[in-house]
């Protein structure tokens, strides 16, 4: 019975891992007594904490491509989008104030063939979730449109529609496309 016991609970610490290991190269890979960040929020020496700029275009990420490490993905990097485009929740028309977002976003992946544009799309909470993923489609689909005649190669753009799944809510009543700019590790 004893050593069933043990037995067990060598399995159980085994199978949800060791809190205490600190930096010994198992579990959490920081020490106890230092802080650690949390997940999403990793930062680069120097960096501050406050929210991405704005800037004459509309709401972009704190890095350009150019300034991010070769192989590290905008995930990695921070968790804001490069561009955000809003839409109303009765058309799928794209403001000049969007334009003007899509037509820089379109320049840097032009610029950079190994770039790849993510593309999520949201909606404000209320509905069904299939209402909802329809409507976050046909917004990813009009920014995708527009992407396309601005000359960014079909294969770099992904879509993921994620109705009223969102992590940041940026507005209770419009619509809107994050895009991400992602480089993929190689």
């Amino acid at each position: 019975m004893k050593r069933r016991m043990l037995m067990s609970i060598a399995i159980l610490l085994a199978v949800s891992g060791c809190s205490t290991s600190g930096s010994s190269g198992f579990g959490w890979p920081f020490s106890d007594d230092a802080e650690a960040p949390r997940p999403g929020t990793a930062r680069r020496a120097g960096e501050s904490a406050e929210p991405a700029l704005r800037s004459d275009r509309g709401e972009l990420g704190r890095y350009s491509t150019s300034q991010r490490k070769a192989g590290e993905s905008a995930s990695t990097a921070r968790s804001q989008p490069d561009a955000v485009i809003k839409f109303s929740p009765d058309n799928q028309v794209i403001s000049r104030e969007a334009e003007s977002r899509l037509q820089a976003i379109a320049q840097q992946a032009r610029s950079d063939e190994k770039l790849i544009l993510r593309l999520e799309g949201f909606v404000p909470e209320g509905g069904s979730p299939a209402l909802n993923l329809g409507l976050a489609e046909k917004s990813l689909q009009a920014v995708r449109a527009r992407l396309l005649e601005l000359r960014v190669p079909a294969r770099r753009i992904l879509l993921a529609p994620f109705g009223e799944e969102h992590r940041l809510k940026r507005d209770a009543l419009q619509h809107w496309v994050e895009i991400y700019l992602v480089r993929p590790r190689l």
